[in-house]
Order: structure tokens, then C-alpha cells, then sequence
């Protein structure tokens, strides 16, 4: 049987984290993407994130850029 698969956009929040955790508990694969801002403040997920050369990583998170709409959105253009 295939592994389960999951994509948690802004898994450095509160209950995306909790999701994750029971998702890895769950036995899937979980892949998260964070807003570039956010990328140092991965507290929620520390204790989950192992080492990208681990020969099974079971969680990646990747730092995304905001789209070009909502940049302009917040300088008010």
C-alpha cells in the first residue's frame, strides 16, 4: 500500500503544527511550505523536523513567497 501523503500551507501555525504531529503520528509523509517572514520562527514544528539527509525524512517545509497580488495588496496598490 502506497504511503499517505499530506500539504499543510502555514504548517508554523498553531493548529497546522497540531495537524502535522498527528498526521507523522499517523504514519504519512508530511510536506509544509511557510511564509519566507516565517521561516525563523519554526517553534511550533521543531521537535517534528528532523535532518534533510535523514535517509527517511517523514516531514520537508519549504519557504514560499508571497504572491505578487498580495505584496501589492499590502502597499495599498
Amino acid at each position: 500500500m502506497p504511503a499517505k501523503t499530506a500539504l499543510i500551507t502555514g504548517i508554523t501555525r498553531q493548529d497546522d503544527s497540531c495537524i502535522a504531529e498527528l498526521l507523522l503520528e499517523k504514519g504519512y509523509t508530511v510536506h509544509g511550505t511557510v511564509r519566507r517572514a516565517d521561516t525563523f520562527t519554526t517553534g511550533r514544528i521543531g521537535h517534528l523536523y528532523r535532518h534533510p539527509r535523514d535517509p527517511e525524512p517523514r516531514l520537508s517545509v519549504a519557504a514560499t513567497a508571497p504572491a505578487p497580488t498580495q505584496v501589492l495588496a499590502a502597499h495599498g496598490r
